[in-house]
């Protein structure tokens, strides 16, 4: 029923699984010598389907290389330019790395900036949109990282891309979308010294069997949890590194250890605000209120991404 030939699908007319740049230059080739478009797809988490253009031939490097080798120290091309020279700790990622081949390579011996799904492609369309991550607060984007690209452009030619070699296209790839000026088959992308991860939960909520009785009330914390954010987001500490939050509930990050998350100005004004602004007392288990969990503490990114039991598992 899925398939059924009648109904419009966005999908591509033809596939080449690419394995080598020479696999994805031909592709090319191919697609300008019929006038094809072409369309690129590791994992295919592109939700505006641009992974899956209808009627493209699609190149799918699901099962390209992934490499993940470690490399100390590497410097990029600008070894003689002292402004944009870069040496730096990082892991070589090519186009068939997903994020979980990631974090499982460097384990808990360095901080790595991710994406949130560990099944996504570590350096298509997450990184070349950008690449948020749950750290970037302190660290920055995704894009931030890279140290260079090699790229397979259109016309079949491979280029290597960074701040001194093919610094446009540098510049470009790093937030112009996935696949918008070649297929990006490599990355050097930093790494960082480890650093604990602390886990500060917020949440409320509402049985809908109480809402007639206490739904006015709780619309009043949601309402003053939204203000106190507002109010209090922009001027967190970097170290605050990142999370995600909504109108009743907060995820958020600390870098660093426990005892300096707890002495955070941040730290002690979400304290004050939970137990001197919001009406604590009048909660009811299980039926309606709010509540700060205690402070969770991971020795590295790694292990808040769920360590060795999460590799390969999409449940974690």
């Amino acid at each position: 029923e899925f398939c059924e030939g009648n109904f419009d699908y966005d999908l591509p007319s033809y596939t080449v699984e690419a394995k080598t740049e020479s696999d994805i230059a031909s592709v090319f080739d191919f697609a300008a010598e019929h006038d094809i478009p072409v369309s690129v797809k590791t994992t295919g988490h592109s939700y505006q389907g641009s992974s899956t253009q209808k009627g493209s031939l699609m190149i799918w490097l699901q099962n390209y290389e992934k490499d993940l080798s470690i490399i100390k120290s590497y410097v990029n091309s600008c070894s003689d330019d002292d402004v944009n020279k870069v040496a730096h700790d990082v892991i070589s990622i090519k186009a068939g790395a997903v994020w979980d081949d990631v974090i499982e390579a460097v384990k808990g011996d360095y901080h790595v900036v991710t994406g949130g799904g560990r099944t996504v492609s570590s350096i298509g369309g997450w990184l070349q949109g950008g690449g948020l991550s749950f750290s970037s607060r302190l660290y920055g984007l995704g894009v931030d990282q890279v140290i260079d690209f090699t790229v397979v452009l259109t016309n079949g030619t491979i280029v290597t891309a960074d701040a001194c070699a093919n610094s446009d296209l540098f510049w470009a790839l790093r937030g112009g979308g996935g696949g918008t000026y070649g297929v990006v088959t490599n990355v050097h992308y930093k790494l960082y010294d480890v650093t604990p991860i602390v886990k500060l939960e917020y949440f409320s909520g509402i049985s809908e069997a109480a809402r007639d009785e206490y739904g006015g009330a709780y619309e009043s914390i949601v309402e003053k949890w939204f203000e106190f954010w507002i109010e209090k987001s922009p001027n967190l500490d970097p170290k605050w590194c990142g999370g995600f939050f909504g109108e009743e509930y907060a995820h958020l990050l600390y870098c660093g250890n426990k005892e300096d998350a707890q002495k955070s100005t941040f730290y002690k004004e979400i304290n004050a605000w939970y137990w001197n602004d919001l009406p604590w007392n009048t909660f009811v288990e299980n039926v309606w209120g709010s509540l700060i969990l205690p402070l969770t503490v991971y020795d590295s990114w790694y292990d808040y991404r769920g360590g060795a039991d999460a590799y390969q598992n999409p449940c974690e």
